[in-house]
Order: structure tokens, then sequence, then C-alpha cells
């Protein structure tokens, strides 16, 4: 969605909600006629639509993705804080997946047990990753951590 919005206000999506918070200017107005040029004069467009969440490729795990919430998981991994977590996680050449444990266990309980849903989120983590430039650099590498929900996972480099 495209917006005009004022030098003097702007409106800004929180990550969390869908509904607008309007921000308003700090500096006082003194001659409302100079305000009122001085705002046309400074008319920006912005662009504060989210980027669009493109579909996951299930493979050979269509089955689980139907039966287990897998589009709520595929969301979930989509958010700002969660990819950042992941590419923070490959900059420091460590599998994607192992800082990610805490967080699933909250989001989504039932991962501890399945073994099928763990390798679906590497699946979806795999394809978040390279569609923002990265590519495997190496599989089956062993997370140590206790407590853990996987035990191996792959690590991502961006070149």
């Amino acid at each position: 969605m495209k917006l005009l919005a004022k030098a003097s206000e702007l409106t800004v999506w929180q990550p969390e909600e869908a509904r607008p918070m309007k921000v308003s200017h700090l500096l006082e107005e003194k001659d409302p006629q100079m305000a009122k040029k001085d705002s046309q004069k400074h008319m920006v467009q912005t662009d504060f639509a989210k980027p669009a969440i493109p579909p996951y490729r299930p493979d050979k795990f269509a089955n689980t993705f139907a039966h287990l919430d897998g589009q709520s998981l595929w969301t979930w991994l989509h958010q700002e804080h969660v990819i950042l977590i992941m590419e923070t996680a490959s900059y420091l050449r460590r599998p994607a997946i192992e800082p990610l444990s805490p967080l699933l266990k909250r989001h989504c309980p039932k991962v501890a047990t399945s073994v099928k849903l763990r390798q679906m989120i590497g699946h979806m983590v795999r394809q978040i990753l390279e569609r923002r430039g990265y590519h495997l650099d190496r599989s089956n590498v062993r997370i140590k951590h206790k407590g853990n929900l996987f035990h191996f996972g792959s690590a991502y480099v961006k070149p």
C-alpha cells in the first residue's frame, strides 16, 4: 500500500499489530499559513506494505504441513526477528535452526514430540534462507546444547 505522508506526520505500522499508530510531529508550527506551504513542499512517498510471504513448497512434507498446522509455522518463521536470529546464527557459522529451539517450544509445543515436524521446520528454514541469498555450507552439524529440540542442523553462508 502506497501512502503519501507529510514530513511532519507519519503513519507507522506496528510489527505485531495490523493497525496503524499515528506519530505526530515534535515541532510546533508557529505560522499556520507557512506550515501549510511547508507541509506541501515536503510531501514524501512512503511504502508501508509488508512483504508478501511466499508460498511454502512442502515436497515430501505435504501431509505433515496439512495436518500439523504448517501454515502457522511458515508464517511464524517469516517474522523479522526470527529471520534475524537465523541470519545471525548463519553469520556465526552455526546451524540456523539452533537458536530457534526455545522460541519454538513456546510457539508450538508439539514440536518436541514430532520428528517429522522438526524435519519440516528445517526444510522451511532452508527455503527461507535460500530466498534471502544464502546457500548450504554444511549439513548434519551436531548441536550439543542440552535441551535443544534439534540434534543436527544445517549451516548456511551468504556469498
